[in-house]
């Protein structure tokens, strides 16, 4: 997953094409599939091999957010 300092750090080079990426979506009116990938596995407690001691979180990619910002507020 890439972070938000990758995406400050290389804003210059990535921004046209992070646009046709977000004009396509909001075109053809999708959401990217690998902008959905979120569950991490988190240890809670107990047997650290037994799968029931972990629960699940979601981290969207730093991208998806932007993308979902920009469609919540062009909406308003």
């Amino acid at each position: 997953m890439i972070n938000a300092n990758f995406f400050n750090l290389s804003a210059t080079v990535i921004v046209p094409f992070l646009t046709h990426i977000f004009n396509c979506s909001i075109q053809s009116q999708t959401f990217p599939n690998s902008f959905k990938v979120a569950k991490i596995p988190i240890y809670k407690k107990g047997d650290n091999c037994n799968t029931s001691n972990y629960r699940p979180i979601s981290i969207l990619p730093y991208i998806s957010v932007v993308l979902e910002r920009h469609v919540t507020l062009s909406l308003w």
